[in-house]
C-alpha cells in the first residue's frame, strides 16, 4: 500500500510541473432497501500517459445501524497498453479461471464466451464481506515476428491462505483478422473436510485432502470460422481423478452466424472454486441473423445429459427478435421472444416451462409483457426431453405481468403489476411503482413494490454520483 502511495504521488507531482494531462474519474454509488441492508460503493481512479491507479471502497451492513456492518478495500495499478495490474483486495477472475468454477452450472461455452483470462477488482456490494487477496497479471507489449505479432501474458493469484492460481498465455495475430491464442492454468489448495448431508451423500463425506487443477486452452480466429476449447483435469486426495472439457464453434460473418458449443464433466470432477456438482454433458447450438436499424433474430437450444452417452433429460429453447428501429406505426413493436423446456432429471417431478415476453413503444411510453406457464408430471420412464405432449401433465402455475416506463426529461416513471395463480393455493396479486431522476453526473431511484399484495411491501432507493475529468498542470 505504501508503495503504491508514492508512486501515485510521483506520477501526480511529475504531472503538474510537465503540464501532462492527469485524467480522473470519481464515483459514489449507495443502494439500501427498507430494514434490510445498506450498501455503499466509493471508486477513484486517476490516471497518466499508459498508467493509472484505482481506489475503492464497499460497505455493507443493516440499514438501521443496530449491526455489525461489512467493510473491504481494494486498490490497484495498471498499465493501460499490454493490461497489466497489480491488484489487492477482493477479485473477480474472467476468462479460463471463471469457466472452470462449477461450469455446468453456468451457461454453456459457446465461442464468444471463451474470453482471455484477466481479473480486476470486484465492485459488487457482496463482495464487501469478501477476504483480500493478491492478483499479478503482466503482459507484453505486441512484438512483430516473421509469422505475426505475438504478445504473452503470466497472472498469478494468491488468496488469504497463500495458496496460489498461476497462469500464461500467448497470442499469435497472424494479419488483422487472424490470431491464434493458447493458456495454460494451474491452482493447488488445500480442501476443508466435508461432513455427509445425508445417508450415502454424493459427494461422500471426505476429509481434508489436497487438491490440484491443470487446464489448457486454445482458441482459433478467422473472418469465416472461430474455434476455442477448454481442457481440465483434477486430481483430488481421497476422491480421485477426472476430466471437464468444452468446445465452442461459430462460422459465418454477418449478416448470418451459426454456432455450436458441448461440455462435458466426469462424476469426481472439482472445479477452480473446490465444488464437485456431478457429472453431465451439454450440447448447444444458436443461429442468429444481425440487420439493419439494430434488427436481430435469435434462435437457440441446449440439450442436458446425466453424462456422455446417456439419453437427454433436460432441454431449452429460445427464438429472440428485435424489431427494426424505422418501423412507421404508431405503436412500434421492440422485441418479442418464446421459450420452452423441460427438466425430467427427476421422473417424480418432471417439469416443462413455457415463457413469453414482448416489448412495444408509443412515443416516451414503454410497455413490456410477459408470461410464464409451468407444468408437471410423472413418469415411469425417461420421456422425449423437449416439451410435447408426450406424457400427462399437470397445470402449477401461470405468471402474467405489466410493466410500464414514461420518460419526461430528465425524469423518468415505472410502474407494474403481475399475476401468479396455482394449482393448489390463492393466487398472488404483485405491484411496483417507482421514479429516477438522470443528471449529467448523477442518478436517484426510489422504488416501492410488493410481492404478495398487501401483505408484503418492501422500498429500496439507489443513487450515484459520477465525474470524470482532466487537468493539465495546476
Amino acid at each position: 500500500m505504501r508503495n503504491i502511495s508514492i508512486i501515485l504521488l510521483i506520477i501526480v507531482v511529475e504531472s503538474i510541473y510537465a503540464e501532462i494531462p492527469v485524467f480522473w474519474d470519481v464515483l459514489w454509488n449507495a443502494s439500501g432497501e427498507y430494514e434490510k441492508k445498506l450498501s455503499d460503493r466509493i471508486h477513484a481512479k486517476i490516471g497518466w500517459q499508459d498508467f493509472s491507479a484505482r481506489f475503492q471502497l464497499l460497505d455493507r451492513r443493516p440499514i438501521t445501524f443496530d449491526g455489525a456492518g461489512e467493510t473491504g478495500f481494494s486498490t490497484g495499478m495498471y498499465h493501460n497498453q499490454t493490461g497489466s495490474r497489480l491488484l489487492f483486495g477482493a477479485i473477480d477472475e474472467f476468462g479460463l479461471a471463471a469457466r472452470l468454477r462449477s461450469p455446468l452450472n453456468r451457461s454453456i461455452t459457446f465461442f464468444e464466451s471463451h474470453a482471455i483470462s484477466r481479473g480486476d477488482l470486484k465492485t459488487g456490494a457482496t463482495a464487501a464481506g469478501t477476504a483480500p487477496s493478491l492478483y499479478l497479471y503482466a503482459g507484453t507489449p505486441l512484438f512483430a515476428t516473421p509469422a505475426g505479432g505475438l504478445r504473452a501474458f503470466a497472472s498469478a493469484h494468491f488468496d488469504p491462505e497463500w495458496n496460489g492460481s498461476f497462469g500464461a498465455g500467448a497470442s499469435l495475430a497472424i494479419d488483422t483478422k487472424k490470431e491464434i491464442r493458447i493458456e495454460a492454468l494451474y491452482t493447488g489448495k488445500d480442501l476443508p473436510a466435508r461432513p455427509a448431508s445425508a445417508w450415502f451423500s454424493n459427494p461422500p463425506p471426505l476429509p481434508k485432502r489436497n487438491f490440484d487443477l491443470f487446464a489448457l486452452s486454445a482458441a482459433w480466429t478467422s473472418p469465416l470460422l472461430k474455434i476455442a476449447a477448454d481442457f481440465a483435469s483434477s486430481n483430488t486426495a481421497a476422491y480421485g481423478i477426472d476430466l471437464y472439457t468444452n468446445i465452442g464453434i461459430r462460422y459465418g460473418n454477418r449478416p448470418w452466424q451459426f454456432s455450436l458449443a458441448a461440455d462435458g464433466m466426469g462424476s469426481r470432477y472439482v472445479g477452480r472454486d473446490g465444488v464437485a456438482t456431478g457429472a453431465g454433458f451439454r450440447i448447444g447450438a444458436k443461429a442468429e441473423y444481425f440487420g439493419g436499424r439494430s434488427t436481430r433474430f435469435r434462435v437457440n437450444t441446449l440439450f442436458r445429459a446425466r453424462a456422455a452417452g446417456e439419453p437427454f433429460n433436460r432441454s431449452s429453447t429460445t427464438i429472440y427478435y428485435h424489431f427494426p428501429t424505422n418501423i412507421s406505426f404508431p405503436v412500434k413493436p421492440t422485441r418479442v421472444s418464446l421459450s420452452a423446456g423441460r427438466n425430467a432429471s427427476d421422473l417424480k417431478k418432471i417439469e416443462d416451462k413455457f415463457d413469453f415476453s414482448a416489448g412495444f413503444v408509443w412515443q416516451a411510453l414503454s410497455v413490456s409483457l410477459s408470461s410464464s406457464l409451468v407444468n408437471t408430471a410423472s413418469h415411469d420412464s425417461t420421456p422425449v426431453f423437449i416439451p410435447i405432449p408426450d406424457i400427462s401433465t399437470d397445470f402449477k402455475s401461470l405468471k402474467a405481468g405489466m410493466d410500464f416506463s414514461y420518460r419526461l426529461k430528465i425524469f423518468q416513471f415505472r410502474a407494474g403489476f403481475d399475476y401468479t395463480g396455482y394449482d393448489s393455493k390463492d393466487p398472488v396479486w404483485g405491484i411496483s411503482t417507482g421514479i429516477s431522476a438522470t443528471g449529467t453526473w448523477w442518478r436517484v431511484n426510489l422504488k416501492i413494490a410488493s410481492s404478495d399484495l398487501p401483505e408484503k411491501w418492501t422500498g429500496t432507493f439507489s443513487f450515484t454520483l459520477h465525474k470524470k475529468g482532466k487537468q493539465i498542470g495546476w
